[in-house]
């Protein structure tokens, strides 16, 4: 057995059972693992998509997932209606924070001394993969938080969609 998958194995051993529990805690449990695999994953998509830390466009992309954790928490956890007024608060902010953070990447990549076709590309899928990651993983809170409204657990629920 190689000491790849040793690490792999045991990293699995502590991080399955600890996620099973947060997801049936649910709360700001729940929304702190997912703000940081969040935060993770763009950090990994921009990597992968050639972004350095030193690089304004990793940080202007960064932040955006993070505000929009932000203005979703903020939302969230109030006490009115919080399923609905956390997708209200996603709903507006999370288009109009990708939206800003896609016209700011697109004037500064237009400086550059790259042909338009690559400069769009570059912009657009620094676009989509910020908005796949901003989006997509404030659902889990939501089914998290309707499922506390139904008959079946949010852990359960959770545990499905896992």
């Amino acid at each position: 057995m190689s000491k790849n998958l040793m690490a792999r194995l045991c990293v699995a051993a502590v991080a399955i059972p600890a996620i099973l529990w947060i997801s049936y805690q649910g709360g700001w449990w729940l929304y702190g693992m997912i703000t940081l695999f969040a935060l993770v994953a763009i950090c990994e998509y921009l990597v992968a998509e050639g972004y350095r830390p030193n690089s304004i466009y990793f940080w202007l992309a960064f932040l955006t997932v993070a505000s929009v954790f932000a203005s979703f928490a903020a939302g969230f956890f109030e006490g009115t209606d919080a399923a609905v007024l956390g997708l209200m608060t996603l709903g507006m902010a999370g288009p109009i924070a990708f939206l800003s953070m896609f016209m700011i990447s697109s004037m500064i990549l237009a400086l550059g001394k790259e042909e338009p076709a690559v400069l769009f590309q570059r912009a657009s899928r620094l676009f989509w993969g910020v908005a796949y990651v901003g989006m997509l993983y404030p659902f889990v809170m939501i089914i998290g938080i309707f499922g506390s409204t139904q008959t079946i657990s949010s852990g359960d629920l959770l545990l499905f969609l896992f």
